[in-house]
């Protein structure tokens, strides 16, 4: 009888143990995802501005997760609002990389091979995330653009820089230059129009919740 009330009481005790994971595993769960509800926006691509790093074709659109309570610097893929208006009335969201900060000079120009490139500060920018540079003979549409943008801020132009951004000021442009609407057409943005950093990337038609784990938990691609 003794043994019987023993084997009882391990079997309880278990019980309590695994019951005691299993809340706290749930707590954890939970406070993940209100982490996620509040900190991440959700976004589709929408244009091929970004393309390769992001896709917006019907085969392989992207769904990016925005980190509204994230800082950014250079490099990062953000979201911004423009002035620009929708159908509806509400102001246009665009994502774009992170170019330039206030400070910074920036300017585009062709190298000695009629490389489209950007000069940060000065210097040719590095850009790896581009598949390869247009050609003069292609007519980027954003070198067009960013002449006539350059000739009407003529006061905050260095012969040799380029154009300086003022204060809390972001230069935001498209992996794409053939196609993307950016700063080099609308000029800087404010840093208050910056609504949030892009810490990962989903595709169409898979499990969100899966890529969220695979991409921030594990690692992996």
């Amino acid at each position: 009888m003794e043994n019987k009330e023993k084997s009882k009481s391990k079997v309880k005790s278990v019980f309590n143990i695994l019951l005691d994971i299993f809340l706290v595993l749930l707590i954890i769960l939970a406070g993940f995802f209100a982490y996620f509800k509040i900190c991440y926006d959700e976004a589709y691509v929408i244009g091929p501005s970004m393309y390769p790093t992001l896709n917006a074709n019907e085969n392989k659109q992207d769904i990016v997760a925005i980190n509204t309570k994230a800082d950014f610097t250079y490099g990062d893929i953000v979201t911004a609002t423009t002035e620009k208006k929708d159908s509806k009335g509400n102001a246009i969201v665009i994502i774009k990389r992170v170019i330039a900060l206030e400070g910074d000079y920036i300017d585009l120009q062709y190298n000695e091979n009629d490389e489209l490139i950007v000069l940060l500060n000065g210097e040719e920018l590095d850009e790896p995330y581009i598949i390869e540079k247009a050609k003069k003979e292609d007519s980027p549409v954003c070198y067009q653009n960013w002449q006539e943008y350059k000739a009407s801020a003529s006061d905050r132009i260095n012969a040799e820089k380029g154009l300086l951004l003022g204060k809390n000021e972001v230069f935001l442009m498209g992996d794409n230059r053939q196609v993307s609407n950016d700063s080099t057409i609308m000029g800087p943005f404010k840093k208050s129009a910056i609504q949030g950093k892009v810490d990962f990337v989903f595709h169409k038609g898979e499990n969100d919740f899966f890529m969220f784990m695979k991409k921030v938990i594990f690692k992996s691609e």
